[in-house]
């Protein structure tokens, strides 16, 4: 049995992920294009809420001076 090193392990482990990459994304269940607008319009609508409580906050603490 040959001697491995520490870099013949992770090229292995670096093998294996990938091919466990690769068939993941194979059997991958394809989003219809209304889920992927729900879900971009989601994440648009979750940072539009962030930033109008970021600037009330910056005009609260304006007029609480």
């Amino acid at each position: 049995m040959k001697n491995r090193t520490f870099w013949d392990g992770m090229a292995l482990g670096a093998g294996v992920g990938v091919m466990f990459g690769l068939a993941a994304m194979m059997f991958r269940r394809r989003q219809t294009p209304m889920e992927r607008t729900r879900m971009i319009m989601g994440k648009s609508a979750q940072r539009m809420l962030r930033t109008a409580q970021g600037t009330l906050g910056r005009v609260a603490n304006r007029f609480s001076d």
